[in-house]
């Protein structure tokens, strides 16, 4: 899916858009009829869409609100009710609940990615912060036990896994990307404090930070939070993005993400999302075999309708 939530559900605002398939267990709420080009799923017993305009189909139990409209160029799949909805295919009510589904990286899937980071050895911190400012720099597999900032005019080159027991920055001009050398594989960016995953395993990407894949066609970049405030009723940001930061896929299975301004990334998935202003979430069919090379049980792939872990 280029976008899927958890229980948190997303909702959309001003003019945010999704280009791809959605999924949530949660609600998925727009304000004025924001375009969804893709199917809609809004999962289980409690799913619910309105205030969306999809060019394709819409499966949830509920479908629509009195004070949104809400537009489903193709079919309309609901068990209970629909209201203020304009279908251009074919209405089919008492149809089942699609089923809920477990987020596509499990928590055992990031514990070994961890692992691989950690085996490359341990940085050094310096007062609490591992700090890169300026300069080429090669990085990982590794795990920095502080807090890591990215920033200014470096370029940093990911070899491996990158795992930080705290907070991730990477602001200003700063450049992130995938070794030339990896090819088609991909590298995780982790943020996860075991002891502390309210308040901190944040990652902030402000100013206009990029990332880069490797060059080769199925290269990506993932940023991974393990930051669980929303899943815990608060609302933290487990991951910020600000301004024109792209080339990514951003992953918070127990967290919040919320997009706006000029964003555009390649795929999102979150506990809850909320898209504002003119974000925009553009999936990449490429995104259908990600791979990860860094031991047992460490790649997977995803594709649309289903999941599919590769050991």
């Amino acid at each position: 899916f280029g976008i899927q939530s958890g229980d948190g559900g997303f909702t959309l605002d001003n003019t945010s858009s999704i280009v791809g398939n959605v999924y949530a267990s949660g609600p998925i709420v727009g304000s004025s009829q924001n375009y969804i080009y893709g199917d809609v799923v809004s999962a289980g017993p409690s799913g619910s869409v309105s205030g969306i305009h999809a060019t394709s189909s819409v499966y949830a139990h509920s479908i629509g609100k009195s004070t949104e409209n809400t537009i489903i160029d193709k079919n309309a799949y609901y068990y209970t009710s629909k209201i203020n909805t304009t279908v251009g295919g074919t209405s089919y009510p008492n149809s089942a609940d699609q089923a809920t589904t477990s987020m596509p990286i499990s928590d055992a899937q990031i514990s070994e990615w961890e692992t691989v980071a950690a085996n490359g050895g341990t940085a050094t911190c310096v007062g609490g912060i591992y700090s890169i400012s300026s300069g080429a720099v090669n990085l990982g597999p590794i795990k920095i036990p502080c807090d890591l900032v990215i920033s200014n005019t470096s370029v940093v080159t990911l070899y491996g896994h990158v795992w930080v027991t705290g907070n991730i920055t990477i602001q200003n001009s700063a450049v992130v990307k995938v070794a030339p050398s990896l090819g088609s594989e991909n590298v995780v960016l982790i943020a996860d404090k075991n002891s502390d995953r309210i308040n901190s395993s944040k990652i902030t990407v402000a100013n206009t930070a990029s990332f880069q894949n490797s060059g080769t066609a199925g290269s990506y970049m993932t940023l991974i939070s393990q930051n669980n405030s929303a899943e815990k009723g608060g609302s933290i940001p487990a991951i910020s993005l600000s301004n024109s930061a792209s080339a990514i896929i951003t992953y918070a299975a127990h967290g919040l993400i919320p997009l706006a301004n000029s964003i555009s990334l390649k795929e999102v998935t979150a506990y809850k999302i909320t898209l504002q202003n003119s974000a925009k979430v553009t999936y990449d069919t490429g995104l259908a075999n990600v791979v990860f090379d860094s031991g047992p049980g460490a790649s997977w792939g995803f594709v649309p309708g289903e999941y599919v872990i590769t050991r």
